[in-house]
């Protein structure tokens, strides 16, 4: 590179040509009867954040001092709006309401996580209230309640056949289990003549 010259390229390529920044025109502050320059920019109203007012810096502190951006608002809009800064201004409440257990029908639960759930709670809260006669015979015939008179009809069949005496040929452990059925099938229709 030869002496004298700061920068290679600059014999090559023009400079862009560097724009004057835009002056902003003067402004007179906004207060009554001054006439000093407005330089300080300040909201117009706190429902409209968009649109300013502009002030010398004594009116800009004065106003500053005087704002209140709660101002003639009712306790539920104040807590409105807590809630809404809260959340970023984005309102989320419907989302989560709609994950409530007991709320099953409005409720989209595609692959039913949540009402199996809900029908596991709601066999423990009814086997809490059973009679531990009737629990007993539950277990026996390896059903839960509630069920219908056709279907423990159903499962007291096919519980019958498969221990029946002449079934297993005599087997005593058969025997006493057949027994155990019809005790337990007894219980639980009486049960339900009750329901």
């Amino acid at each position: 590179m030869p002496k004298g010259r700061k920068n290679f390229f600059s014999d090559y390529y023009e400079k862009p040509f560097a724009a004057t920044p835009a002056k902003e025109p003067s402004r007179i502050c906004d207060a009554p009867g001054c006439l000093k320059k407005g330089a300080y920019k300040a909201p117009k109203n706190p429902r409209n954040l968009e649109e300013y007012s502009w002030f010398c810096q004594e009116h800009a502190a004065e106003y500053n001092t005087n704002w209140d951006y709660l101002k003639d608002l009712t306790p539920e809009q104040i807590e409105a709006e807590i809630r809404a800064d809260i959340l970023w201004r984005r309102s989320t409440g419907h989302k989560l309401t709609k994950f409530r257990l007991g709320e099953m029908e409005e409720r989209q639960d595609p692959f039913g996580f949540f009402k199996a759930y809900a029908d596991r709670k709601k066999e423990e809260i009814v086997q809490k209230t059973l009679p531990e006669k009737l629990l007993n015979a539950l277990k026996i015939l390896e059903i839960s309640f509630p069920i219908s008179r056709p279907d423990l009809k159903k499962v007291y069949k096919a519980k019958v056949k498969q221990y029946h005496p002449d079934v297993n040929k005599g087997s005593k452990e058969a025997e006493e289990k057949f027994k155990e059925m019809i005790t337990a099938f007894q219980i639980v229709e009486e049960f339900l003549g009750y329901v």
